[in-house]
């Protein structure tokens, strides 16, 4: 939708009325799962003090989240929960602005930016007079279990910036299974050896139907928007972050995906197979910056 510039029109102050607006539709599409979860509910929690058994005159401390597994739980067992107030100001910006936009073929819809002009959702038809309001890659680094994730291979990182969709035999299946998920769902796609979501698009087919296709042709998912189209050239052209070790095995990456920290893009490692563990047909591919700079200028 976005692989070539598309036109920006006026922007404006969005008011706050259809800021809580725009905020319920996005509870109704996604939930607040992801949210409660995110890092900053985590930073909120931490930064919250509780009495010490000591007494109210004892010095307080800071519960540790580390040692439980759902912050969300915690906070409610707490009754420390984040306010819709403080969750709009996560997800919108304060100075929260919209401009109608039109694609390169005329496609209609409308842009929300936040502060520096970073775009963060987009609205666009979803038929029967319904719309859809999706995040953009920026929305998705900051919150990465916003959506359901498919992965596929680095290679194919860069046919989607082009604007091609994701077909079916670039889906890789993990030994865990694919997301559940129906037609028309928004669902974000990430590139094996990255920990980051790296385009966002809609459903062609459910997963039931992929799991089931006996061809293994035609398209999985819809793209919209990836990183290094126009959308993301009207940030701040920021980059995702990169696990520091190697990308893990299908089978491995749910495991490791919560605990990899994030490093620079220059310290991440090539996965190179090892001669007595020859790699899988749907085994996945460590990305390194260079080899995603080469994919991408080609």
């Amino acid at each position: 939708m976005f692989k070539k510039p598309f036109n920006l029109k006026n922007q404006s102050k969005v008011r706050s009325s259809d800021r809580r607006q725009l905020w319920q539709q996005v509870v109704g599409a996604y939930g607040e799962e992801w949210l409660d979860n995110s890092e900053l509910a985590r930073e909120t929690f931490k930064s919250t003090s509780t009495p010490s058994p000591d007494g109210p005159t004892a010095t307080t401390t800071t519960a540790p989240v580390e040692e439980v597994d759902s912050v969300s739980a915690t906070l409610d067992s707490l009754s420390i929960k984040p306010s819709q107030a403080q969750k709009m100001d996560w997800v919108f910006s304060d100075n929260l602005k919209n401009a109608k936009f039109l694609s390169h073929i005329d496609e209609p819809g409308m842009l929300y930016l936040g502060d520096k002009n970073q775009p963060l959702w987009f609205r666009i038809d979803a038929g029967n007079g319904a719309s859809c309001v999706v995040p953009t890659v920026y929305t998705l680094w900051k919150f990465p279990t916003l959506l359901p994730t498919f992965y596929t291979h680095p290679p194919v990182l860069e046919k989607l910036v082009s604007g091609a969709d994701l077909m079916l035999p670039g889906v890789i299946h993990p030994s865990e299974g694919l997301p559940a998920v129906q037609r028309g769902q928004v669902v974000s796609v990430a590139v094996s050896g990255l920990s980051t979501p790296v385009a966002v698009g809609l459903m062609e087919l459910s997963t039931e139907e992929i799991c089931t296709s006996k061809s293994n042709k035609g398209k999985a998912i819809h793209i919209l928007h990836t990183y290094q189209d126009y959308l993301w050239k009207q940030g701040d052209q920021s980059h995702p972050a990169v696990p520091s070790k190697e990308a893990p095995a299908d089978s491995e990456r749910g495991k490791s995906e919560n605990s990899a920290r994030d490093t620079p893009a220059d310290q991440i490692e090539a996965k190179t197979p090892t001669p007595d563990e020859p790699e899988s047909e749907n085994a996945p591919l460590a990305l390194s910056p260079a080899e995603m700079d080469e994919w991408l200028q080609k």
